[in-house]
């Protein structure tokens, strides 16, 4: 997110003296940021799966990512198959051979 999150600032550095009292409010108000930036995503990551689960085209989606995958898997499998198959008649075919007489 671009939003600098300054609006949750606790405490203003400009009005405190000493380099280290601003320092010490600047943690304070960087730790407020962060944390008002972990809520911020927080609730639009709980945004982004609430319309996922109801959008209709995300379903859609899911279930032809879920076609594609088992047909690939099916498709490997039936390949694997095939050379299998070859493997064992290359092998058959080298026995029926017999032993090279030189």
């Amino acid at each position: 997110s671009q939003r600098s999150f300054s609006a949750y600032d606790k405490y203003r550095a400009s009005t405190d003296e000493g380099r280290r009292m601003r320092r010490a409010v600047d943690q304070e108000n960087a730790r407020h940021r962060r944390q008002a930036k972990s809520t911020y995503q927080d609730m639009v990551r709980q945004l982004a799966l609430f319309v996922r689960k109801r959008d209709p085209r995300v379903k859609k989606r899911m279930e032809d990512v879920a076609r594609e995958r088992e047909a690939k898997r099916a498709a490997a499998e039936a390949l694997k198959l095939k050379k299998r198959q070859e493997n064992l008649e290359a092998r058959r075919k080298w026995r029926e051979q017999g032993p090279v007489d030189d």
